[in-house]
C-alpha cells in the first residue's frame, strides 16, 4: 500500500457533472517505477476506473493476467465519485500482454489491454518518464477515448527545461509548464509537443515539452519546476499515428495531425505572436477538431543567456462561433521584459479529423471549450471547470491582456501594458479544465488572466 501512495500520491477525485452522463472512467498502462522494490526483470502495470455519481462503484478483475501479483490498491469513496486503482507486477518470461475487466455497478464492462515492454526494447520504453506521477484520468461518454495527465517535478534551479513521456499505447496531445510567482518569479517560455520524440513503425508524440526561466541573472532565484503532459488513448485499435498517415488526405482516416507556424515577423522584435489559422483544407470535408495547442518562445542567440529573454504572454485558441465555439486556429505571444532581449516565438496545432470510424462504425469527434476570466490583478490566477461530464481533457491555454484602448476624444490608441507573464500553465483533471496564474514583474501592471480548457468526445453517427 505504501508503494501504492508513494506513486499515486497526486491522483485526485475527479469534481463529478453527470447530467445526462454515466461518468465511467478507466485508465491502464506500463509503469514499472510504480511499484518500489520491483525485482529485476519483472514488470508493472497500473489499472483504474472511476464512477461519478452517488452510490456508484466498479471493480477490476484480471483476465490471462492470473500469474500476476497484485502490489496495492487504492479505493477512494465520496458523495460525487468512487476511484478504484491498482498495480500489478508480472515476470515477463510468461508473457507481455495484459488484459483487464472493468465492471461498473449499473451492468457496464468495459476491458482494457497492456502491451508492456522491456526498457531496451527499440521501440521505446513502455512506462512513462521515471518520476512522473499520474494526477488524474476521465473517459469520454462512449467509453472510449481515455485521456490521463501525468506531472513530472524538475530539479531546483533558475532555469528549467525538461521532456516528460507519457506510456507507450498513448499519445501526448496537449501539457503544460509551471514555474514560480515568488520572490521574482519563474516564467513560461516552453509548453509543446516534442515532434522530433517518433521512432519510424512504433511510438510517436509521447513526449511534451516544459520549460520555466527567470526574468534575468539580475533576478535569479531557485524553484522547482514543473512539467505536464496529457496522454490520450483511443480503444477498438484506432491508430491515429499509422506510419502511412503523411501520406494520407482523407480526413476520415483517422490521423493526427500537427499544423505548426512561426513568428509573424521574420526578424525578432520584443513582442513576438504567432497564429495558425483556419483549419479546414478542403470545401466539403469540414474541418479538423483541435485537441490542444503549443508554444515557444525564444529570445535571439546573439543575446547571452538567450533562454533567459522571452516569456509566454499568450497561448490560447481562436474561437469560431458564439452559441457552441469551436477552435479554428491558436494564437501565441511573447514578449521580453525590463532588458531587450527580441525574439521569435512558434506554435502548433494538433487536430484530429472530424470522424473516426472504429469496429465497422463512424463515430463524429466533438469538441468542447471552456473557459473563465479572473478579476485585473498583479497576481491574476483562475480555474477553468466544465468538461467533467461526457469530454476528455486534452489542451489547455491562457491570455494575459497586454494592449489597452484608451480613448482620445472621437478617437483612440492602443498603449502597451508594462507586462504580466504566465508562471502556471497546469491541466486539472479534477476540475475537467485548468489552472491559469501570471505576475507581473517588478512594474504594476494589474490584468486579468483568461484560461480555456480543450475536450473531445465520440459521438455515434446515427
Amino acid at each position: 500500500m505504501n508503494a501504492l501512495k508513494q506513486s499515486l500520491g497526486a491522483l485526485g477525485l475527479a469534481a463529478a457533472s453527470v447530467s445526462g452522463f454515466a461518468g465511467q472512467h478507466q485508465i491502464c498502462f506500463q509503469d514499472d517505477a510504480a511499484v518500489v522494490g520491483l525485482p529485476t526483470g519483472q514488470r508493472a502495470v497500473v489499472v483504474g476506473c472511476r464512477a461519478d455519481g452517488q452510490g456508484q462503484s466498479c471493480t477490476i478483475s484480471r483476465v490471462n493476467a492470473a500469474y500476476s501479483i497484485e502490489r496495492g490498491s487504492m479505493v477512494t469513496s465520496g458523495t460525487a465519485s468512487y476511484q478504484n486503482v491498482k498495480q500489478f507486477s508480472f515476470d515477463p518470461v510468461r508473457g507481455d500482454v495484459f488484459d483487464f475487466r472493468i465492471a461498473f455497478s449499473d451492468g457496464t464492462q468495459r476491458s482494457c489491454r497492456i502491451l508492456t515492454r522491456k526498457y531496451s526494447d527499440s521501440r521505446g520504453r513502455g512506462s512513462p518518464t521515471p518520476g512522473a506521477v499520474l494526477t488524474g484520468f476521465s473517459t469520454d461518454e462512449s467509453g472510449k477515448i481515455t485521456t490521463g495527465v501525468w506531472r513530472l517535478d524538475l530539479a531546483r534551479s533558475g532555469w528549467t527545461i525538461n521532456k516528460l513521456s507519457v506510456p507507450a499505447n498513448f499519445v501526448a496531445v496537449g501539457g503544460g509548464a509551471t514555474g514560480t510567482d515568488v520572490p521574482y518569479g519563474g516564467y513560461v517560455n516552453t509548453s509543446e509537443i516534442d515532434l522530433t520524440d517518433a521512432l519510424p513503425g512504433a511510438d510517436h508524440w509521447r513526449t511534451w515539452k516544459g520549460a520555466t526561466t527567470q526574468q534575468s541573472l539580475t533576478y535569479a532565484n531557485d524553484y522547482v519546476g514543473v512539467v505536464y503532459a496529457i496522454g490520450m488513448q483511443i480503444s477498438d485499435g484506432v491508430n491515429i499515428l499509422d506510419p502511412t498517415c503523411a501520406n494520407r488526405s482523407n480526413l476520415q482516416e483517422g490521423c493526427l495531425r500537427v499544423f505548426e507556424q512561426t513568428s509573424s515577423t521574420p526578424a525578432p522584435v520584443s513582442r513576438p505572436t504567432a497564429t495558425v489559422g483556419s483549419l479546414v483544407l478542403a470545401p466539403g470535408q469540414g474541418a479538423y477538431v483541435a485537441l490542444s495547442g503549443s508554444v515557444r518562445a525564444t529570445a535571439d542567440p546573439v543575446y547571452p543567456s538567450y533562454s533567459l529573454g522571452q516569456f509566454v504572454t499568450a497561448s490560447f485558441p481562436q474561437l469560431i462561433g458564439r452559441t457552441t465555439p469551436v477552435v479554428g486556429g491558436w494564437t501565441v505571444a511573447s514578449k521580453d521584459h525590463l532588458e531587450s532581449r527580441p525574439g521569435t516565438v512558434r506554435t502548433s496545432v494538433l487536430a484530429l479529423p472530424p470522424r473516426l470510424v472504429m469496429g465497422g462504425r463512424s463515430y463524429d469527434v466533438v469538441s468542447k471549450v471552456v473557459s473563465a476570466t479572473s478579476a485585473p490583478s498583479n497576481l491574476p490566477s483562475v480555474d477553468v471547470s466544465g468538461l467533467n461530464g461526457g469530454f476528455v481533457l486534452t489542451g489547455i491555454g491562457a491570455f494575459v491582456e497586454q494592449l489597452r484602448w484608451v480613448k482620445s476624444g472621437f478617437l483612440g490608441t492602443f498603449v502597451e501594458l508594462p507586462g504580466n507573464m504566465i508562471w502556471k500553465l497546469e491541466p486539472r483533471p479534477d476540475l475537467g479544465g485548468a489552472t491559469v496564474s501570471s505576475k507581473a514583474h517588478a512594474i504594476v501592471s494589474p490584468v486579468p488572466i483568461t484560461g480555456y480548457a480543450l475536450g473531445i468526445k465520440l459521438v455515434p453517427v446515427p
